[in-house]
């Protein structure tokens, strides 16, 4: 019996330990119990300085925690051609520099740095006598921890000085497109460039690469600019160059492209477009702008234009505004199509009427059922409105149209700025014998309106005054049944 029980007692020792090392195991993969530090590191300089100057530049820390961040190393490498001077450092920092004078890396270093901590260096540097006006200097500096850090993106900073003396120019190039666009449709995109400056700049490009199979259909430019582009029907690189674009200056091209109707859908397409020139650029980061696009399955697509002819004028009665209503979209649109118009203050709508559409003046609205196919326009809408005579002399009037089926909405709404002009009107009328009567001898009246009473009243004051000789040409006399006579005179010079 002795040997049965050592041997059962025995198997049982042997399993525990691996039991438990097991438990150890599957727990070692866990974060629940992990330090983690959130380390942001900023930095700033003079965006210019002349040569055989000094530039300091600002580093900030700050730790977010949750917890202290152990062994933290801030190390910021001097560009080429910029000396190291001085460095000021927080207490219970250990740092290593370069001898002054030379080039090399800025390192310091601690060994625990408390959760948040929020402490700042200074560095100095020279830019040595030689250096040509436009060398951009590019200082990037850089903390590190052995701690974890969940948003190490934030763990760098740059600062880019510019010596001055030579020309910069900070170039911006961005770029829109709608978020989606079905097989068989044109995408276009919106490219907007500046010059912010403060000088021109020289042998300028701006380039956009079509992405994936969008073909080329059309592009406008503005005066000024040489653009190549790819054949239409064809994908490729579009360019557009000009010799000098001033400071201060905008350029906006809108470059129109086409998706193959065999594309399927969930394609994305990612488009960007970069300037560049050969003036130095301080900030780089500006010069591209990006868009994307994903194609949808085939549905309608609603578009909604309005305008009107010439300016509206005060007191205006019949105004029109004439409102149409596609579908942009690679299939038939079904359902109730509705166009809504919403009328700016000083507007009063007196009619809306176009064939086939059911419209309420009231709600300044119409409303129509049957299908429009792919390509297709419905009749056009005319809106009448009144203006009032107190409008005012800018406003915009803005329609809408909606189908349950329209996947596109930001074609679905137009806005049509409309210029109301004044009425002309007098620049003063004046009355009363006395101050007419004055208003006459000073020579500031153009014309005169008497009122003849037939009635005696034994005296009162003149309605001419004395003293006062002016040449009365009569333009007009009007009799009415009381007996009063108006005559409309005018005072010639």
């Amino acid at each position: 019996m002795g040997g049965a029980s050592f041997h059962v007692n025995r198997w049982l020792t042997a399993i525990v330990p691996l039991v438990v090392g097991l438990a150890l195991v599957a727990g070692a993969p866990s974060r629940a119990f992990a330090q983690e530090a959130e380390l942001v590191l900023s930095k700033s300089g003079p965006a210019s300085a002349a040569a055989n100057t000094n530039v300091t530049y600002s580093l900030n820390l700050l730790s977010g925690g949750p917890d202290d961040a152990t062994d933290v190393t801030v190390s910021d490498p001097l560009p080429p051609g910029m000396n190291f001077v001085s460095l000021a450092s927080p207490a219970g920092w250990a740092c290593t520099t370069p001898a002054v004078g030379t080039n090399g890396t800025v390192s310091c270093t601690n060994p625990l740095l408390a959760a948040g901590s929020n402490l700042s260096f200074s560095l100095t540097a020279a830019i040595p006598n030689a250096t040509p006006p436009g060398t951009v200097f590019t200082n990037v500096a850089t903390v590190s921890s052995t701690t974890f850090d969940p948003t190490d993106e934030n763990n760098s900073s740059t600062a880019v000085t510019i010596v001055s003396g030579g020309a910069s120019a900070d170039l911006i190039a961005s770029k829109t497109a709608p978020g989606t666009v079905q097989a068989g449709q044109n995408l276009t995109y919106s490219i907007s460039t500046a010059n912010a400056g403060p000088n021109d700049a020289t042998s300028v490009s701006v380039s956009d690469g079509l992405p994936g199979n969008l073909t080329f259909v059309s592009l406008v430019s503005p005066a000024g600019w040489t653009c190549a582009t790819p054949a239409v029907g064809t994908t490729g690189p579009v360019t557009c160059t000009r010799p000098t674009f001033a400071a201060g200056a905008t350029a906006n091209f809108t470059l129109v492209t086409n998706v193959p109707s065999a594309t399927p859908a969930g394609t994305d397409y990612t488009n960007t477009v970069t300037i560049s020139s050969a003036t130095d650029d301080a900030t780089p980061e500006n010069n591209s702008g990006t868009a994307g696009t994903t194609v949808i399955n085939a549905a309608p697509d609603l578009a909604i234009t309005k305008s009107h002819s010439g300016n509206a004028q005060q007191g205006q009665i019949g105004f029109v505004y004439t409102l149409g209503v596609s579908n942009v979209g690679t299939v038939q649109a079904s359902g109730t199509t509705t166009v809504q118009d919403t009328l700016p203050p000083g507007m009063t709508a007196t009619g809306m009427n176009g064939a086939g559409w059911t419209c309420t003046v009231a709600t300044v609205s119409c409303t129509r059922s049957d299908t429009l196919a792919a390509g297709a326009s419905f009749p056009s809408i005319n809106l009448i409105v009144n203006v009032a005579v107190n409008a005012a002399n800018n406003v915009i009037n803005t329609a809408t149209v909606t189908n349950a089926g329209d996947v596109e909405p930001l074609n679905n709404v137009a806005t049509d700025p409309t210029v109301i002009t004044t009425v002309p009107t007098a620049d003063l009328a004046i009355g009363g014998a006395e101050l007419a009567g004055q208003a006459l001898g000073a020579g500031l009246v153009d014309e005169c309106h008497l009122l003849l009473c037939p009635i005696a009243v034994g005296g009162g004051k003149r309605a001419l005054p004395d003293g006062v000789r002016a040449q009365l040409e009569l333009l007009d006399e009007r009799r009415f049944v009381s007996g009063v006579v108006h005559l409309h005179y005018r005072v010639r010079d």
